[in-house]
């Protein structure tokens, strides 16, 4: 009808602008939600990936991230931030990479088939010139990550006809064969081609640390653009338990681990068990998997939300980023540039120090009262750290050890400087008001001896004793606060001098100060989806047993045919060298003279010395 018609007021242009304006920006906002869900990080924002979840089937939701700070037109004062520490191995400009390569591993460990190590054994692996068991597990795990990939995708390395080659090539990878997969994997793409100098450096992986951290960089990159990756960045967080028990692969009653997805039989658990535990039962696998520094130092933002990188928990005034990454405060400078400024804090002191140069009233309000919500949180991370250091360590002095004997120098020494400044103050206040009422009452005693004349000689005492008065109640107050401020400096020059001789004589026997990682556990690593069967499910062993299948139609891997490195594969380059002379000698030896061409023996000595003399020159 027309009492129910209402109509519309129109609308002016500007308003109709407006109207389009909010529409788009609500489209936008929109588009950047849906983007976000399904993003992943590559080479310049990987900092930091986490794939527990607690709230299975909800939405992810980013941890919440610090208010970014706002440039003011004033003057900054400048803020010098208290020295690094430097008890890990990997200098500090290559810490963030190393950390966020570390992450990525850590993170994904499970869809990689790799063990948790400790970061220090990590820092400990990179730095060191030699073959270990941690740098060769690792850089294998990404390989047959990102193989498995091409695999799936029907990618081919070769011509049809040497297809099986090429595979058994990947097939056998190992700890001697690997930079030769990692190699020709790289050159099998121009896409790839930027890595392959830092292999040439110095025989990888026996080159610098800039060249390994490279070359890892890249193989994370490839392994987060993977479906699997992507599969777990994108997953709920539920978990997806096993059908099949992990000793026998068959149905039945089975027994669930509270952390990972595998199941068992009763009595297929060592030791056998006769009625399901009350409490959270784990498998001798998620056992094998606790490792201190790492499952017992995950923080509570990783704990409470799912969410795919981590991120700084606060800035400071020159927009420098704080992080909380490997129980420690690391301090990232602002900018673009490569070797950016790095500072940590790996200790309660350290910490302390650094909070009392924020400004808590202005400039670091945000980022003061961060640190102070998660102070808990850090000191129980710093203290592991502590803990596993002096274990570690044996008879030898630690590093951390003697950076907390000097930081608790300087706090003893600062709050006795305090101290002593606000003692001298009341004292030279008393000594004020004293010398203030001497001449009061020596005033009222002049007055007294003018209006009283008769009485001279009795009075002309009183001045006397009124001016021995203000000597002791004036003038050695004075004297004494005079004294005290000239030991002051004294003192303090002194505690100064000592401080910085210790200062000096940390600095100059810092490479005899033990660090963690220094023990060598990255040379006695052990990944258990390597050498333990029950790390892995009944379809992934499916899977290898269909590949050793295909291949054994043209190659022997019969358990008499198996082939085996005469010496060592890991430890220095001398070592490796001496592995693969003897190797050689031995392949020769086993070989039947039959199959050898007729005039060998004639040749055997030349051809035999040249491959050693190469070798030798490794």
């Amino acid at each position: 009808s027309e009492d129910e018609y209402i109509e519309e007021e129109p609308q002016s242009d500007e308003d109709e602008a407006l109207k389009e304006d909010s529409d788009c920006l609500e489209n936008d906002v929109l588009d950047e939600e849906e983007e976000d869900d399904a993003s992943y990080c590559t080479e310049s924002s990987f900092r930091s990936q986490s794939t527990h979840a607690s709230t299975p089937g909800k939405k992810k939701v980013r941890a919440p991230r610090p208010r970014t700070p706002i440039l003011e037109d004033k003057e900054i004062p400048s803020l010098e931030l208290p020295d690094t520490s430097e008890d890990l191995l990997v200098p500090n400009e290559e810490l963030l990479n190393a950390t966020s390569i570390y992450e990525v591993l850590r993170n994904f460990s499970t869809v990689l088939r790799l063990s948790p190590f400790r970061f220090e054994d990590f820092c400990a692996a990179l730095v060191g010139q030699e073959q270990s068991t941690l740098i060769a597990e690792t850089h294998i795990s990404l390989l047959k990550a990102i193989l498995r990939e091409e695999d799936s995708s029907n990618t081919t390395f070769g011509p049809a006809d040497l297809k099986d080659s090429v595979n058994s090539t990947l097939y056998f990878i190992d700890g001697m064969t690997w930079p030769e997969v990692l190699r020709a994997y790289c050159e099998s793409d121009r896409e790839y081609h930027h890595v392959l100098p830092y292999q040439e450096v110095d025989e990888y992986p026996y080159g610098p640390l800039e060249s390994k951290i490279k070359v890892l960089q890249f193989l994370v990159d490839q392994f987060l653009t993977t479906n699997i990756a992507r599969e777990e960045l994108m997953s709920d967080g539920s978990m997806q338990y096993d059908d099949h028990c992990r000793v026998c692969h068959r149905l039945g009653d089975l027994l669930c681990c509270e952390t990972c997805s595998a199941v068992y039989h009763l009595e297929c658990v060592k030791p056998p068990l006769e009625e399901v535990p009350e409490d959270e039962w784990q498998c001798e696998i998620c056992v094998a998997h606790k490792v201190p520094g790492v499952t017992d130092c995950v923080t509570e933002a990783q704990k409470n939300r799912p969410y795919i990188r981590q991120e700084p928990i606060g800035y400071d005034r020159h927009q420098r980023k704080y992080w909380f990454l490997n129980r420690r405060i690391i301090v990232e400078e602002d900018g673009e540039h490569k070797k950016k400024k790095i500072w940590y804090y790996s200790t309660k002191a350290q910490l302390e120090e650094l909070m009392d140069c924020l400004d808590k009233e202005y400039w670091e309000t945000d980022l003061h009262a961060t640190l102070e919500e998660m102070k808990e949180e850090v000191h129980a991370h710093m203290a592991i750290t502590e803990d596993l250091t002096n274990k570690a360590r044996g008879n030898s002095k630690a590093y951390l050890t003697a950076v907390n004997g000097t930081d608790l120098i300087l706090s003893s020494h600062q709050k006795n400087r305090d101290k002593f400044e606000v003692e001298a103050k009341r004292r030279a206040e008393e000594a004020k008001q004293e010398v203030e009422t001497a001449s009061v009452k020596t005033a009222e005693d002049t007055g007294e001896v003018t209006s009283q004349p008769d009485n001279r000689d009795h009075k002309e005492t009183e001045p006397k004793e009124d001016v021995s008065s203000q000597g002791k109640s004036g003038v050695y107050p004075q004297f004494m606060f005079s004294l005290m401020c000239q030991s002051s400096p004294a003192r303090s020059d002194g505690e100064s001098s000592r401080l910085s001789f210790l200062k000096r004589d940390l600095t100059v026997n810092l490479n005899n100060l033990f660090k963690l990682g220094q023990e060598g556990k990255y040379r006695v690593y052990h990944n258990q989806y390597s050498t333990n069967v029950l790390a892995l499910n009944k379809h992934q062993h499916r899977e290898d047993h269909d590949k050793r299948r295909h291949l054994s139609h043209k190659f022997s891997l019969t358990t008499a045919s198996e082939f085996k490195w005469n010496g060592s594969i890991y430890g220095s380059r001398n070592l490796t060298v001496s592995t693969l002379r003897l190797t050689i000698i031995q392949l020769e030896t086993n070989v039947p003279a039959p199959f050898m061409h007729p005039n060998w023996a004639s040749h055997r000595y030349n051809l035999h010395q040249v491959p050693m003399n190469l070798l030798g020159r490794c």
